[in-house]
């Protein structure tokens, strides 16, 4: 029995869809020309996060989240523009870009955290 009917609304009114699992095939068998995103640190630090209200519909709730217009600039994979013009940000496909930026900030991390260790030791010696 479900517990939720799905619902989809339009543009802008804040609708939830509902649903037990949602999976996008990632199979590498179906891709080519395959690339690392390169600074991806970079990219996510050109984008920013906000809260906001929608215009119109029945939610009336703060929201939180990008402006796709924004997003466009530095990712423009992930933004969809609709015939009207409206665009649409499909947030799952940004993990990747997340995923590679948290990857080269720990590797900024480590590599501080060498020259620290090495630091201490001059110190140590003197």
């Amino acid at each position: 029995i479900p517990t939720a009917r799905l619902q989809v609304g339009t543009n802008g009114d804040g609708s939830i869809a509902l649903a037990n699992a949602w999976q996008t095939f990632s199979d590498e068998r179906y891709k080519k020309d395959i690339v690392p995103i390169a600074n991806a640190l970079e990219k996510v630090e050109q984008l920013k996060g906000y809260y906001y209200y929608w215009k119109g519909g029945a939610d009336s709730h703060r929201q939180a989240g990008l402006m796709a217009q924004e997003v466009e600039k530095v990712l423009p994979e992930v933004v969809h523009t609709n015939a009207e013009g409206y665009k649409a940000v499909d947030y799952g496909k940004m993990n990747a870009l997340l995923l590679q930026a948290l990857k080269e900030q720990n590797n900024k991390v480590e590599l501080l955290e060498k020259q620290v260790e090495q630091l201490i030791k001059l110190i140590q010696k003197n």
